[in-house]
């Protein structure tokens, strides 16, 4: 089940992103961003939005994420192709802070459009196609280790106990051990905030 958002600072941003987003297709009209989700006795989305394109109706069945990793933008997107089945007329559209290019993907191979708060865009509905990329993330999360003791972070420390008298580079670190140069910089970082 999806988390409802339809606090109004939340239909704000959606309804500000939306708007400057379809702005320059002068036959495209945003009509009503309802701030009820139910839209029929079987369907709701976070918001839903009428619009006006070229005189006919559309439905946009916005679901308001707050992360675009691929695995949780494919959950999505199965999520809203099946709403957007119940109900007629109308197009779904992901929302989230950034997606990367693989979200991207996951959303156009879905038939679902996806916006995000960084100025990344791509709609294709009706006789409409807008896409906007190239903007950098504008909401960078940072994800802390969660344990010194999970299978890739001790290899890290296998391959530090391997030599404790030695001077240790993060990039070392990383190829020794066959990890990332972020996860070897998230090792250094927690054993010197636990000292």
């Amino acid at each position: 089940m999806m988390k409802q958002y339809s606090d109004v600072a939340t239909v704000s941003i959606v309804t500000k992103r939306l708007a400057s987003v379809l702005g320059p297709v002068p036959f495209v009209k945003i009509r009503e961003v309802r701030e009820q989700s139910r839209i029929s006795e079987r369907a709701a989305a976070d918001i839903p939005v009428e619009v006006r394109a070229a005189g006919a109706p559309i439905m946009f069945l916005v679901e308001v994420k707050s992360q675009a990793q691929p695995r949780l933008v494919r959950l999505a997107a199965a999520q809203l192709q099946s709403l957007v089945k119940t109900v007629p007329n109308s197009y779904g559209i992901l929302m989230a802070p950034y997606f990367s290019p693989a979200s991207f993907e996951i959303c156009r191979e879905a038939g679902i459009g996806c916006v995000d708060f960084s100025g990344n865009a791509r709609l294709s509905f009706k006789s409409v196609f807008i896409e906007k990329t190239g903007m950098p993330n504008l909401f960078p999360e940072e994800r802390p280790l969660r344990s010194l003791f999970s299978p890739k972070t001790s290899r890290g420390l296998r391959v530090l106990f391997s030599g404790p008298s030695e001077t240790w580079h993060v990039e070392r670190i990383a190829a020794l051990a066959g990890i990332s140069l972020g996860l070897a910089s998230k090792i250094k970082q927690m054993l010197l905030a636990q000292e």
